[in-house]
């Protein structure tokens, strides 16, 4: 693996170029278990997924999704895979975007666009924790 990994490094590491050369970028991350060995065990790292999509408004951007992975999930992970990134990032509510975009060093390079689904559930939960009758089925509006 570590072989094929170093043969199409070059072609990763252009597709991630064109990629954060859009405007528009969506970004997220997920847990991986990763061997840790020595520890008998494993530690949690993480993929970032970095996706580009402007069909819907016959944009620019191709389709195309690359993995970045890093050892955390931290402010310095994302800064670093986002270096010379300007523009409009989709991201979830996670603190480590909005702490990137109000960092000093990347004032005014990126905007973030929150992702409607996880405002929805802040909805939901606010719903379910007042057991409000609004938009219960056969309730009048």
């Amino acid at each position: 693996m570590g072989s094929a990994a170093w043969l199409v490094r070059g072609l990763y590491d252009l597709q991630l170029k064109t990629m954060h050369g859009f405007e528009r970028l969506f970004c997220d991350e997920t847990p991986m278990p990763v061997l840790d060995p020595g520890r008998g065990r494993t530690r949690i790292c993480q993929f970032w997924a970095h996706a580009t999509d402007d069909r819907a408004w016959k944009g620019p951007a191709p389709p195309a999704v690359a993995y970045v992975f890093a050892g955390g999930r931290g402010k310095k992970e994302i800064v670093a895979q986002l270096a010379g990134f300007e523009g409009v990032l989709q991201v979830d509510g996670y603190a480590a975007y909005a702490s990137l975009a109000g960092d000093a060093m990347m004032s005014g390079q990126i905007q973030l666009a929150y992702c409607l689904v996880h405002a929805r559930r802040n909805f939901v939960r606010v719903h379910k924790t007042a057991d409000s009758d609004l938009f219960r089925p056969g309730i009048p509006t």
